[in-house]
């Protein structure tokens, strides 16, 4: 498939339209245009080929104001379509761009016009010998009437609608809808977000607000029983107010259900001496200083001579051996290598009868895998 022009190839086509900025009420001057709320047939020729090698190409003009919200949409039946948004000036920059056509359906994008001036929709085929006859539309979006941020807490099952009156923000090809959702959390907290939606397959983001800004700090588009579904796992780094977006994985609309409920932490296991376990880390699991790990019991005698060994083919395995003092853990010994490659070997001598505790993690931050681990009880 031949690449689409980028910008530069648009200059000698594009400077006639350039030429002035007129007011509200008037268009471009020079070359075609196109108004907001038209809909218009043309055709690619041959001769729009602005090189040989080139596909035909050809651009409309159009004024628009700060703010508004546009969609254009360009469909053909001859040839696979190509749409560019470009904001004309010194220097041609793209706003937004659609295609080619996916099942049939050519370019709708939408976009939020970023300044008052003059504008391009520039209709492109993408090979070379393409022609034929396309339709192009330039109409207004509806305005986002729906999108104010909602609260929520923990416990809540929310049902929700996607809709064309919702903010909307752009990912990669695709202009998607959002609802915000904002909740007070504290350092350390465990949260789960589910989202459902029989109409669309959802997404849902987790993120921060910087002034006006919002930072996301994670995302999640699975995970969820329901094939459609989002669940999305987090220890919130600190106190404050974060903010959920419920979306979707294209430009969809409809209902969903959103839930947003605390995390339980893995339930502590039993390690017997000579029984290996195979087990894996994941973002289920607990969690110290930004690694994971899973929790295992121990009951061993003083002075009882313990070799406990991790394998891992997915991670850098690290082993923790500890008891629990006051409701605190106390780490007595721990090791992240001794095993060869990326396993981790600990021997200690156990100081008293009691419950120990194997954390069984990795030696880096948020490292998922599989893994072995296997407790020896050795001779005195």
């Amino acid at each position: 498939m031949a690449r689409p022009f980028r910008l530069p190839h648009l200059l000698a086509l594009a400077l006639p339209l350039a030429a002035c900025a007129p007011p509200p009420s008037s268009t471009p001057a020079g070359g075609a245009t196109i108004r907001v709320g038209q809909t218009l047939r043309d055709r690619l020729e041959p001769g729009d080929r602005p090189a040989p090698e080139r596909p035909p190409m050809r651009a409309y003009g159009f004024y628009a104001q700060s703010g508004q919200r546009l969609v254009a949409t360009l469909e053909s039946a001859d040839f696979d379509t190509y749409l560019v948004v470009a904001r004309l000036g010194a220097v041609q920059d793209t706003v937004r761009t659609g295609g080619p056509a996916v099942e049939g359906i050519g370019p709708r994008v939408r976009f939020t016009v970023p300044e008052t001036g003059n504008y391009l929709l520039v209709v492109q085929a993408m090979q070379p010998q393409d022609r034929g006859v396309f339709t192009l539309s330039l109409q207004a979006a509806p305005a986002a009437t729906t999108g104010g941020v909602r609260g929520i807490a923990l416990g809540d099952r929310v049902r929700g609608e996607l809709q064309e009156t919702d903010e909307n923000e752009r990912v990669g090809p695709e202009t998607v809808f959002y609802d915000a959702y904002r909740f007070t959390g504290r350092a350390g907290q465990r949260v789960e977000i589910e989202m459902d939606s029989d109409s669309f397959d959802t997404v849902v983001t987790l993120g921060r607000m910087r002034g006006a800004e919002y930072v996301p700090l994670e995302e999640n588009d699975d995970g969820s029983s329901d094939r459609t579904g989002s669940l999305l796992m987090y220890i919130l780094p600190e106190d404050g107010e974060y903010v959920i977006r419920a979306t979707s994985f294209s430009e969809a609309t409809g209902p969903y259900l959103l839930e947003l409920r605390a995390w339980a932490e893995a339930p502590v296991m039993t390690l017997y001496a000579g029984q290996q376990e195979e087990a894996f880390l994941d973002v289920a699991d607990r969690s110290s200083e930004g690694a994971f790990y899973d929790a295992y019991h121990y009951a061993g005698r003083a002075g009882e001579r313990v070799r406990i060994r991790m394998d891992s083919d997915d991670f850098d395995a690290a082993l923790v051996l500890g008891r629990m003092r006051g409701g605190e853990f106390e780490a007595l010994a721990s090791i992240d290598d001794g095993g060869g490659g990326t396993n981790a070997r600990l021997d200690a001598v156990l100081p008293a009868d009691g419950e120990y505790i194997v954390r069984a993690t990795s030696f880096g931050a948020r490292q998922t895998g599989a893994y072995r681990i296997l407790l020896t009880s050795l001779p005195r």
